[in-house]
C-alpha cells in the first residue's frame, strides 16, 4: 500500500464521518494533525494509522555505496 492509498482511506472516512473534525474527535486524534497529513505536510503517525485499520511497514533494503578515496 502507497502512501496515496492511505490518504485515499483516510480521505474517505473523513468524507463518512461528515468532516475531519468529526473523524479527528473520533478517533482522538488532533484536527490539525489530521488535516496536515490529509495534505501531505506530515506523514500519517501511529494514532491515524490505528484509527484507519493500518500499521507501519518498514522495509530494509540496502546498496552499494560510493567508494571513498
Amino acid at each position: 500500500m502507497t502512501i496515496e492509498d492511505v490518504l485515499e482511506r483516510m480521505r474517505d472516512r473523513t468524507e463518512r464521518e461528515g468532516s475531519v473534525a468529526a473523524w479527528a474527535r473520533r478517533h482522538a486524534v488532533s484536527q490539525v494533525y489530521a488535516r496536515d497529513v490529509l495534505a501531505g505536510r506530515r506523514p500519517p503517525g501511529p494514532g491515524i494509522l490505528e484509527a484507519l485499520g493500518l500499521s507501519r511497514d518498514v522495509s530494509v533494503t540496502y546498496r552499494e555505496a560510493p567508494a571513498h578515496d
